[in-house]
């Protein structure tokens, strides 16, 4: 299975790029990489993401709590079936989704 997290930096942002399936045995390297995102700006790119498991929304919404709570902004860009799936289960309107 393909899986990589990659962590960059661009401007002021945080880049979290995930490719690759995220499900419960990948979950564990994606959370690391946003517990360890400092920046103000923190971008979670999931448009490489062959699929996302509903089970691991909780991780992003997590991270989001975060960084708001020390003044920050989380972004989560997403296409396709990920940006389906995070409009039909309404965390759109929890997260900053940018498709």
């Amino acid at each position: 299975m393909l899986f990589d997290v990659q962590v960059t930096t661009r401007d002021s942002a945080e880049v979290i790029s995930v490719i690759g399936d995220v499900d419960l045995a990948t979950l564990p390297r994606m959370a690391a990489a946003l517990d360890g995102a400092t920046a103000e700006v923190v971008e979670v790119d999931l448009r490489s993401v062959d699929w996302f498991d509903p089970l691991c929304l909780g991780v992003l919404i997590a991270a989001d709590l975060r960084v708001r709570r020390r003044g920050g902004a989380l972004v989560v860009r997403a296409d396709g079936q990920v940006a389906d799936m995070l409009a039909e289960s309404r965390v759109d309107t929890v997260l900053t989704v940018q498709v």
